[in-house]
């Protein structure tokens, strides 16, 4: 069973159940779905919006149920053992995926147990359950950056002993119910593989680029100074971004945000993501030996490199810079050294590092 759940309003609940589906005996080769009373536990979906007026991760929450006991209800049910396998992924799953030879998606290993043994048993009307449990929640906040939460119940028969007037469990361990003890774990009945397609309202920040460590990005009234911060929001809110280069040069916002402004406000509906990038600055030096002009396009951050002698500017990494030895009247350019190479006067070089050239003129 898969299913695509988006976030619901404080205080409501969407409930998702699953159906058996059968062969069409009047249309070979076509399901229909039918509600028998199937005497196997199978697992529905909740979603909870937060109830709260802070952000915090929607609860998902997966309820399987014991299966009704025969009538008249009298007694209690047969009971079942469940193991319970959990795990999120960063995208959407579909329903072909849920299979137990994908364990990709399929949640099998036992680093990936959620529940390790729990009793299922139908309790009939007005009796405590004492030992088992009618149905098993499990629930957890979904992870900011998960788009699916994947749950794999394996469902077992009990086969210890029952209580011979209430057909009430009786476990080994002194009827805490614990874990199969010797003799009570039976064959295995079901394998239900099932998911729930969770798309949270949020706000994803990621800063980029060689100047990413320097620099911070408020979100809100909160500073984000690590490389990616999130944040739960609810539908609808606008969030405003606030870019802090220091000693960086922004370079500007992508995703949500657009545009080389510091600020920005990008509003909430889904998973939303903004991309911040920031690029280090490094200093061009050019310097002439004997008599003449060295000139920089485009011009630096700080000031146009254009000088006889020495100069100096600052220029974003990655900028790609062209240089230009001019002689003067009566003289002529020799060659370039350093960060410049060759006889041309004309010179181009992308600076990724602080760098110094040098024009070389006759006398």
């Amino acid at each position: 069973m898969g299913q695509s759940i988006r976030p619901l309003a404080p205080g409501t609940t969407l409930t998702v159940t699953g159906r058996w589906l059968f062969e069409d005996s009047n249309n070979p080769g076509q399901l229909v779905s039918v509600d028998p009373p199937a005497a196997l536990p199978s697992a529905n979906w909740v979603v909870l919006a937060p109830t709260t007026t802070l952000p915090s991760p929607p609860p998902v929450a997966a309820i399987i149920v014991a299966p009704v006991p025969p009538p008249p209800p009298a007694q209690f049910s047969d009971a079942h053992w469940v193991k319970i396998f959990k795990t999120e992924l960063p995208r959407k799953v579909e329903g072909a995926e849920l299979t137990s030879d994908n364990p990709s998606v399929v949640p099998e290993d036992v680093t990936q147990i959620e529940t390790d043994w729990d009793i299922l048993q139908t309790a009939p009307p007005g009796v405590q359950n004492r030992r088992g449990r009618s149905s098993r929640v499990n629930s957890a906040g979904l992870s900011i950056t998960s788009e699916s939460v994947i749950r794999r119940y394996e469902i077992y028969k009990f086969s210890g002993a029952y209580d011979a007037l209430t057909h009430e469990v009786v476990c080994a361990d002194g009827n805490l119910c614990n874990a199969p003890s010797a003799g009570e774990l039976g064959e295995a009945v079901a394998a239900n593989n099932t998911a729930s397609n969770v798309v949270a309202d949020s706000l994803t920040l990621t800063k980029t680029g060689s100047g990413a460590s320097s620099a911070n990005v408020k979100i809100g009234a909160t500073t984000c100074n690590a490389p990616s911060c999130a944040n739960f929001s609810s539908n609808g809110t606008v969030i405003t971004l606030t870019a802090t280069p220091n000693s960086t040069v922004f370079g500007g916002w992508t995703g949500a945000c657009t545009g080389t402004q510091l600020t920005c406000n990008a509003t909430v509906n889904g998973k939303v993501t903004v991309n911040a990038d920031f690029k280090k600055v490094f200093t061009l030096s050019a310097s002439s030996k004997n008599v003449g002009t060295v000139s920089a396009t485009p011009n630096g951050i700080d000031r146009a490199l254009n000088c006889g002698g020495a100069c100096s500017a600052k220029f974003a990494d990655g900028t790609a810079i062209t240089l230009t030895a001019t002689p003067p009247a009566g003289k002529a350019f020799v060659n370039w050294v350093k960060g410049c190479s060759g006889t041309d006067p004309v010179c181009t070089l992308t600076i990724t590092a602080d760098t110094s050239v040098q024009a070389a003129f006759t006398k």
